[in-house]
């Protein structure tokens, strides 16, 4: 039933065929265990069909698919029949009548005698049958040997310039090339990724000798650049993402490519090649595929079959070249920076190299300045893919517009240009700051013409939140866990839409410049008479014109709005929306929140504060019953610890020396806090020492301790506020960017240079590096670069990525697992199994779910690892996987000596595996998707400290203990951010915590690299684990039991372990909580992607 071209409605038939025999340009393809799809439409005809007759019809088109039972394809997806064109693009017998048979029931299909072509069809209707059958043995004798190939291109195109030759596994036989351009024959649906619609190529190749296909060549034959736009743009490429070979009475054989084929590649080298869908360790290869897996690792690795280096010019586009670099272009001419890495002060991980060329301080050379110029070079199979491009650029619009305003403000005092200048930059700083200043929600910048300032009362800081979607969220415990998400914004309408654009072509020229720069909107499209813009863009486009933008609020907010109390432990009464500002939810956020890797149980008392005799009286105040020295007792005697202590003495002392007096407006302290488990398992902070450091221009230094205490009342709440923001710039550029970013690249240069396609490791490490290179680019660009966003609101301001190599320096690989962690912190205790661990500290969410996820991992690398290494000699005779190891040692982590374990047994790989799986995985998502909930809060956790606490007797010192709260807030807030780099830290912390349409989730069951029937059992065993695991996660958050978890007990469900995400690929989708049933694209809070892509 279809209409097409005002044609009247079709008819669809379908037939279980299971005694037929088929016959299609000398293939011989029986029907025995197979699916058949058929798809036929009828043409317009006025002539009524008559029952007795039998129905006559006359198809505009047949098209059959044969697939083995274990594999199942619709290749036509339901929809309307469209041709897409009239060329010739496959032979089949044209079936000229149907005749029914009603007595028999059974159909008969009878064919003319000659052959036709029929045009290509974007959609038709399916009708398929879904059982398999036999049939009859046939009696043809087999022809030529002959497969039908079936190409699946990741991108819609109307010509594939693609062509392919199969060579055989076990020998030198290689079919003839045959040019795919013309095979186009419809498209598949990659919605499910959130990617457009894919073409599909069909044909039929001869296979000649090859008696066993192990690998595909592949060819671009397309026309060369016309252009420097089209080489840049990469216009030349066709992305492959598999192909599958059908033979008659053979399984079918996939090739998995997801891979782009490029001309440059191609001219180079000849072809791509590769493989079948199966795994073999390098001892196990085909004997016919031996040269080329060989091969393929030397082109990655940049050298030819002789070892000799080779591309020694700066890397292009389609570049497959992956080697080590040092961090060497973090600076610029105008504002350099220290080499991380190598034979210098820093050590450092390795990047991958660019290959632009040195200066002669050794920094790479910049980017050439050119309108077509190139971002830092990454692998093209490394970037990002539509989907996760456009949710990327969508976002990160946000953070765009405040850091606009500071880098125009030293340009301007760079070029000395009167702030009134009625030009490009005057221009561009009014914009920006217009929109800035209504962020912030203050105008109070505006009347003083200072960007940047203060706020004046908490209350200011609240009002830039949009409140509205918390209350639902804490007001059932039991829906937080299904990942709350900000209200869609009601539909667009055509008037919106032109009273915006009336908006925006109102406004100066140069500011509609910036924003439409802004927001991706090239003139061209901006000028059409008829303005299509994307709804993502059209939204920012009308937030920049309107000044409305209100930031989410976060989830350390959500709920707790003014009005409502809550009791803390000396009987003061605190407004709700101030429950950050509570010792309780202060420790309970070291467990908890966005940071949980830095608390330890506390195994000796500091030398600072035992000789600190007030200090260590006030403590004891506050253990109830116990004393210091029987908790730390406890602690050495592998007890429940109840005291603990976050350490951020070393190496912040030295970093605090290139910080304070030399850098405007920062106060970096050194410092610890000691905290206490009480009674009622709620964690609460019982000391903080703080140590300023300062060296005068005379070499004088000034060195100051600090100890505060609960009995200090309101400088105790600037104490916290201190120390929450070390902590702040610890966690981001060591908990998140340096333990996972940073540390994580070199395992995946190794892989890619060592382990090939086919490599059972390399299959399982592939989702846990896809997109990191990627993010680290833009990382070094636009985050912890010379000047931007890191070094602008964090308080180790230009001294930030020195302060990530300082702790570098005592980085070990064999600390980084979560079951060494953990007991390294005192929380847990080793298991009495390798790679086991057993929790001991009490209501700690981080622990007790990471120690289910940390199971189930490590459970499923050893079950895989055990499929292909059988004993432990196959470890050690595996050259690849030793290579791996040995440049992961000694490139990657060349400036690490000690920590490395040893690869000689089967657990000695299953405990490295599961460490690198854990740290892309499980420890990237607690540190990394919490951000927005509590780092976005400038009152919770302060991403920029301003100058050091008051000494007591100052007047400073007064202003922070008068009861009278007014004075108190606005004189606490002088010491934290200031408007626009809260501004910044809050747009930066969306972005990070957000999550993609096509985010790839530890839960997922589409798992597209592992092959063979015995490893995709083991993964489903893994998916079982996991959905174990998320059960448990979600009793623990809505049992009421755990203080740290339950909203009335002044907690918050965690939930950044929990496996599954918001519409995770191949899983039903939430259909009470998200109505649309749509993927959820932002900020779910919840959710453990395979890898660091974000």
């Amino acid at each position: 039933p279809t209409r097409a071209q005002g044609d009247t409605p079709g008819f669809i038939l379908s037939f279980s065929f299971v005694d037929v025999h088929c016959r299609l340009d000398g293939l011989d393809p029986s029907p025995s265990r197979t699916h058949l799809i058929a798809v036929a439409a009828s043409e317009r005809d006025d002539r009524a069909p008559t029952r007795a007759q039998g129905t006559a019809i006359k198809l505009i088109s047949i098209s059959i698919s044969m697939r083995t039972a274990a594999r199942v394809q619709h290749v036509v997806a339901p929809g309307v029949v469209r041709p897409l064109r009239q060329t010739p693009v496959a032979r089949v017998a044209q079936v000229s009548r149907i005749s029914a048979d009603a007595h028999a029931g059974r159909a008969q299909l009878r064919t003319s005698k000659h052959k036709t072509h029929f045009s290509a069809q974007r959609r038709g209707v399916i009708m398929a049958v879904q059982a398999p059958f036999e049939s009859k043995k046939s009696s043809h004798q087999a022809g030529p040997r002959v497969c039908t190939a079936t190409f699946r291109l990741g991108n819609k195109v109307a010509f594939a310039p693609l062509s392919i030759k199969i060579k055989d596994a076990e020998g030198n036989e290689e079919s003839q090339e045959i040019d795919v351009s013309d095979w186009i024959t419809g498209t598949w649906d990659r919605s499910a990724t959130g990617e457009a619609e894919g073409t599909i190529l069909t044909g039929q190749l001869n296979l000649d000798n090859v008696k066993r296909p192990g690998a595909a060549y592949i060819k671009y034959n397309g026309p060369e650049p016309k252009n420097e736009e089209e080489a840049v743009k990469q216009t030349a490429r066709v992305f492959v993402n598999d192909i599958t070979l059908s033979v008659h009475g053979e399984e079918d054989v996939v090739i998995q490519a997801r891979s782009w084929v490029n001309k440059y590649h191609s001219d180079i080298y000849g072809h791509r090649v590769f493989f079948k869908d199966e795994a073999h360790l390098p001892k196990d290869t085909p004997s016919g595929l031996m040269h080329d897996r060989k091969l393929e690792l030397a082109i990655i690795q940049g050298v030819d079959e002789n070892g000799e280096k080779i591309a020694k010019n700066p890397r292009k586009p389609a570049d497959r070249i992956e080697d080590y670099d040092v961090y060497n272009d973090l600076g610029s001419a105008d504002e350099p920076r220290p080499v991380l890495g190598g034979k210098g002060r820093f050590k450092y991980p390795r990047r991958l190299k660019t290959n632009r060329g040195l200066n002669a301080d050794q920094t790479e050379k910049p980017i050439k300045n050119s309108a077509y110029a190139l971002p830092k070079w990454i692998p093209a199979d490394d970037d990002f893919n539509t989907a996760k491009e456009g949710a990327f650029d969508a976002t990160k619009s946000f953070v765009i517009l405040p850091v606009i305003v500071a880098q125009l403000q030293r340009a301007q005092k760079r070029l000395a240009l009167p702030k009134a200048l009625g030009g490009w930059v005057g221009a561009l700083i009014a914009i920006v700051y217009r929109v800035v200043s209504f962020i912030t929600g203050t105008v109070k910048g505006a009347a003083s013409g200072v960007i940047g300032g203060s706020w004046s009362s908490f209350a200011e800081v609240n009002a830039i939140y949009n409140d509205t979607e918390g209350e639902a969220v804490i007001a059932n415990n039991a829906k937080i866990g299904t990942g709350a998400t900000t209200p869609k914004a009601a539909p667009i309408t055509d008037e919106d839409r032109e009273q915006t654009y009336k908006a925006v072509s109102a406004l100066p020229w140069p500011e509609q410049a910036l924003i439409l720069g802004v927001c991706k909107i090239s003139w061209k499209d901006w000028l059409a008479p008829q303005k299509v813009i994307p709804e993502a863009k059209y939204r920012i486009l009308e937030m920049a014109v309107n000044n409305n933008l209100e930031w989410p609020e976060p989830l350390v907010m959500s709920g707790r709005h003014a009005g409502e109390v809550h009791q803390v432990s000396d009987g003061t009464a605190v407004h709700r929306h101030d429950a950050w500002s509570t010792d309780e939810e202060f420790g309970r956020q070291y467990k908890a929140g966005s940071n949980p890797l830095v608390l330890a149980a506390l195994r000796s008392f500091p030398p600072e504060l035992a000789g600190d005799a007030k200090a260590k009286a006030a403590i004891h105040n506050y253990l109830e019953t116990h004393t210091i020295e029987g908790l730390i007792s406890d602690v050495n005697k592998g007890k429940t610890p109840r005291i603990f202590m976050v350490d951020y003495m070393e190496p912040l002392a030295k970093a605090a020396l290139e910080v304070n007096g030399k850098q405007k407006d920062r106060c970096l302290y050194a410092g610890r806090c000691i905290m206490y488990q009480r009674d009622d398992k709620k964690l609460v902070p019982v000391a903080i020492e703080l140590r300023y450091r300062e060296e005068k221009p005379d070499g004088t230094r000034i060195d100051r301790h600090n100890t505060y205490t609960p009995a200090d009342k309101n400088i105790w709440s600037l104490a916290k506020a201190a120390f929450n923001s070390i902590d702040s710039g610890v966690h981001q550029l060591v908990s998140h960017w340096l333990r996972t970013h940073a540390c994580v690249e070199p395992y995946i240069i190794a892989t890619d240079r060592n382990l090939s396609q086919m490599h059972p490791i390399s299959k399982l490490l592939q989702p846990h590096l896809m997109y990191t290179y990627r993010i680290n680019r833009d990382a070094r660009t636009i985050l912890v670069a010379a000047g931007k966003i890191v070094e602008m609101v964090f308080t180790p301001g230009t001294y930030a990525m020195q302060l990530s190599a300082d702790v570098y320096a005592g980085w070990r690989f064999d600390e980084q697992s979560f079951a060494a962690d953990v007991v390294k912190r005192g929380l847990g205790k080793a298991g009495h199994k390798r790679g086991s661990v057993e929790i001991i500290a009490e209501d700690h969410p981080w622990a007790e779910d990471g120690k289910l996820i940390w199971d189930a991992l490590h459970t499923y690398i050893a079950d895989y690892v055990k499929i292909y290494y059988k004993h432990d000699h196959d470890v050690t005779d595996d050259n690849e996987i030793q290579s791996w190891w040995t440049e992961i040692k000694t490139k990657g982590h060349a400036d690490i000596e000690v920590g490395w374990p040893e690869l000689k047994t089967i657990e000695d790989l299953i405990d490295i595996l599961a460490t690198i799986a854990w740290t892309a995985s499980a420890h990237h998502a607690a540190v990394n998707f919490g951000q927005a909930d509590y780092s976005s809060m400038p009152l919770n956790r302060s991403a920029l400290f301003r100058k050091p606490l008051p000494e007591e007797g100052t007047e400073d010192y007064e202003k922070l203990t008068v009861k009278k709260l007014g004075i108190f807030e606005e004189e606490f807030l002088k010491y934290t951010t200031n408007q626009l780099s809260a501004t910044i830290v809050i747009a930066v912390m969306e972005i990070l915590s957000s999550h993609s349409a096509n985010e790839h989730y530890l839960i997922d069951s589409d798992q597209q690299y592992i092959s063979g029937h015995r490893a995709q059992e083991v993964h489903r065993n893994f998916l079982n684990h996991l959905q174990k695991a998320e059960d448990t996660i979600n009793g623990r958050n809505t049992s009421g039991k755990s203080a740290a978890r339950t909203p009335s007990m002044g907690g918050l469900p965690y939930q950044l372990l929990l496996p599954r995400g918001i519409g995770s690929l191949g899983e039903p989708l939430d259909t009470e909580n998200n109505p649309g049933n749509e993927r959820v694209i932002g900020k779910p809070g919840r959710g453990i992607p395979f890898s660091i892509s974000i």
